[in-house]
């Protein structure tokens, strides 16, 4: 995290939105990245899947691998100035991945290193929160993403969910013929997803900075849970916290 705020934003976004435009209709065919016998078909769905979870998770590692309370509150706001730059380069995919690393139960259990972040960047983080909702079938989410100016990285989790209720909420056949309603709709939804591969972003390659971003390491929750309480124990005072 020693890149500025904006540089971190920018050489992930072109990492994301890299691996979003090599992904094919055939892959979001038959829930193909959902299915054991299929997921070979959707190699390029999983990654963006594994990527968005390993950001997370790597998101919670940085904020709790910083050991003095107001060196963590510091840390807290830069992750939350990273989604908000996300959000300005219309990266929604990896602010997703942010916010869900900020909002994990690890992290919202540090009371004190939130009570020392700034009061702007938190209420900016609440801002961004409520703009990526999933309520209402992620109402918030999708008008944002159809006003937002090319190019744009969507959160893939929207369409694979649009997908995935599509599937499963219609036959195939109906009186024995192909639904076709059904095949306009995941049509619809392919249409939408490769739209968005069209344009991409013009923003300049750092190669040593991608060489880093591409081996980043995130632990596992129950480790994450452990570290947490590690900085800050149940029942610990402010003053007994590592300033």
């Amino acid at each position: 995290l020693d890149l500025l705020t904006e540089e971190l934003a920018n050489q992930l976004t072109i990492m994301e939105h890299d691996i979003y435009c090599k992904i094919q209709p055939v892959e979001l065919l038959n829930l193909a990245w959902s299915s054991s016998k299929l997921k070979h078909r959707a190699p390029n769905v999983l990654n963006m899947i594994d990527r968005f979870n390993v950001i997370s998770g790597w998101v919670t590692t940085v904020l709790l691998n910083t050991s003095g309370l107001k060196a963590r509150a510091k840390m807290y706001n830069k992750l939350i100035q990273l989604g908000q730059a996300c959000f300005e380069m219309n990266n929604y995919n990896t602010l997703m991945a942010v916010i869900a690393g900020l909002n994990c139960a690890a992290v919202n259990r540090l009371k004190f290193t939130k009570e020392e972040a700034s009061s702007k960047v938190k209420a900016t983080f609440e801002d961004l929160k409520a703009k990526m909702s999933s309520d209402a079938s992620y109402k918030s989410i999708r008008e944002i993403l159809h006003a937002s100016e090319p190019p744009t990285l969507p959160y893939l989790g929207v369409f694979l969910t649009d997908l995935t209720f599509v599937e499963e909420g219609n036959p195939d056949k109906v009186g024995g013929l192909i639904n076709f309603k059904k095949r306009i709709l995941v049509y619809n939804v392919l249409s939408e997803i490769q739209s968005y591969q069209a344009e991409r972003f013009s923003l300049s390659v750092d190669e040593k900075a991608q060489a880093c971003l591409d081996h980043i390491v995130a632990v596992d929750n129950d480790q994450l849970y452990k570290m947490s309480l590690q900085r800050e124990g149940r029942n610990v005072q402010k003053g007994d916290l590592v300033q």
